[in-house]
């Protein structure tokens, strides 16, 4: 991938994080007017800081709003982690780079909606630093679930348990350059951990790119992910990093 690329995609997408919130800068300058379906110009940058803040910025920004399906960010294989109903499957279905999907979601009631397609395979495993079993919760009616570790979980009553395998697990499914995807309710931090630990002691290759949605864990919720920023920018380049939304980060290597 060229820098010259990667240049524009940081341009066109600024990231939006708690400086932002100080500026007049125009909310069309991050996402072009009309993008989203709506008409974003009279959003600036506090206004919707704040809007997001409250949990509303989705009214106006859904999933396939943010810029998470660009051609180059995806490799031949593509690890999805968290795969619940498989809603952003149909966008990456049609990218012709991507030759096998690998979609891990423990949860049955999420898992039977995923569409089939030959490119599919789905795992009934959660991805996480010790291998074995995990209680999760999920919400009645089977809205939602969640780590045990998330600071929220507190909305969901019903306690399942499921099987964990580790990231080493995951890599020695593929054969070939990959890209890590995941919206796994707050363990993320815990999987990029691992990933690193494997990836310092030279065991598997990395991700070509990684996308994750943060969540909220633990005490210190904004410290974990900070933390979890660092240690990805000895080997990353971030893209986008926007607090309790979207990460995107592209290996360095890659970029010459």
């Amino acid at each position: 991938m060229k820098a010259s690329l990667l240049k524009l995609f940081r341009e066109q997408n600024i990231r939006l994080n708690s400086k932002l919130t100080k500026t007049s800068l125009s909310y069309s300058l991050i996402y072009p007017i009309g993008y989203c379906g709506v008409d974003v110009t009279t959003h600036d940058a506090k206004s919707l800081k704040a809007a997001f803040s409250h949990h509303r910025v989705f009214s106006l920004l859904g999933q396939d709003d943010w810029p998470l399906y660009q051609d180059f960010l995806y490799s031949e294989n593509l690890v999805v982690i968290g795969g619940f109903r498989g809603s952003c499957l149909p966008r990456m279905l049609v990218k012709s780079r991507i030759k096998r999907i690998h979609v891990y979601e423990p949860i049955y009631e999420f898992a039977k909606n995923i569409s089939m397609d030959d490119k599919i395979e789905v795992f009934r495993e959660a991805v996480g630093e010790f291998p074995g079993t995990r209680p999760f919760f999920v919400a009645d009616d089977y809205s939602r679930f969640a780590d045990l570790e998330r600071s929220d979980v507190s909305v969901a009553s019903k306690r399942i348990e499921v099987i964990v395998v580790d990231v080493l697990t995951v890599s020695t499914r593929l054969s070939g350059n990959w890209t890590l995807f995941m919206n796994c309710e707050g363990v993320e931090y815990e999987i990029l951990r691992n990933l690193f630990s494997y990836l310092d002691k030279s065991k598997i290759s990395p991700p070509s790119a990684i996308i994750f949605q943060s969540h909220r864990v633990g005490e210190f919720p904004l410290s974990e992910l900070y933390r979890t920023r660092e240690i990805l920018s000895s080997r990353y380049t971030d893209l986008l990093a926007f607090d309790w939304a979207w990460d995107i980060w592209y290996l360095k290597d890659k970029l010459s």
